[in-house]
């Protein structure tokens, strides 16, 4: 699967937010954010909130494009208000993986998947959470990533490493400023691709570094899907010389 995520790169903006109304139909699903209100007190998140009713409006229009939602969230008491019958899936925040009340309540959802993403945490702690949870909830998929735009953060060996040791699928998510990364990652065969998204205005978003303009995504996703191709399944086949 190949998600395309929002994050707060609406900017509190509805004009913007109805930019990503365009994603490009190759695009499997698209994940929306929905934060705690009192994150918003802070003086420099106070312009990035929207309201739940237009988030909930947005919803409802990627749904019926057939495209998958994917919904962000760290307001357990949100998860009801936000559609839960259009959400294909739940991604838990990096911050949240040992917000036990929040993962509670989201796997209490008829979701498809939830994805817990691991860019904050080492073994150490992963070893005292995933594995109670993917004994009890056979939804729970990881997504290996770090909070850094740095290359040399990036660490796709992980997602191997993730895969053998908790025996479920691991996606990756892109925070490389580094485009290519996406593409590396694909030699480790990622569950799924997530990588932040933002319009062509020229603004200064919550993902900058990393994200991928609008117009630049439906390139990027049909060559994911080629390269993907080329992975093949590690057979090995006589064949005859084309020359």
């Amino acid at each position: 699967m190949i998600v395309a995520e929002i994050g707060l790169n609406h900017l509190g903006r509805v004009q913007i937010l109805d930019e990503y109304i365009n994603i490009p139909s190759n695009v499997d699903a698209v994940t929306i954010q929905v934060i705690s209100d009192n994150f918003y007190d802070h003086p420099n998140n106070k312009s990035l909130k929207i309201s739940d009713k237009i988030l909930i409006e947005f919803i409802d229009k990627i749904h019926n494009l057939g495209i998958k939602v994917g919904l962000a969230i760290d307001d357990y008491k949100k998860i009801n208000k936000f559609l839960p019958s259009k959400i294909s899936f739940y991604k838990i925040l990096s911050k949240d993986i040992e917000n036990k009340k929040l993962i509670d309540e989201v796997r209490k959802t008829n979701a498809e998947s939830i994805y817990i993403s691991t860019g904050t945490s080492d073994y150490n702690l992963l070893d005292t959470i995933i594995p109670p949870l993917i004994k009890s909830d056979k939804r729970i998929k990881l997504i290996h990533t770090t909070l850094s735009n740095d290359i040399a953060a990036v660490n796709l060996k992980a997602i191997e490493t993730m895969r053998n040791r908790y025996k479920v699928p691991i996606a990756y998510g892109h925070h490389c400023s580094m485009l290519n990364a996406i593409y590396a990652s694909l030699g480790f065969m990622p569950e799924s691709v997530f990588f932040y998204i933002k319009s062509s205005q020229d603004l200064r978003y919550p993902d900058n570094a990393h994200a991928i303009e609008l117009p630049n995504i439906e390139e990027l996703v049909c060559d994911i899907k080629g390269i993907k191709k080329s992975i093949g399944n590690g057979e090995k086949l006589s064949m005859k010389n084309w020359r």
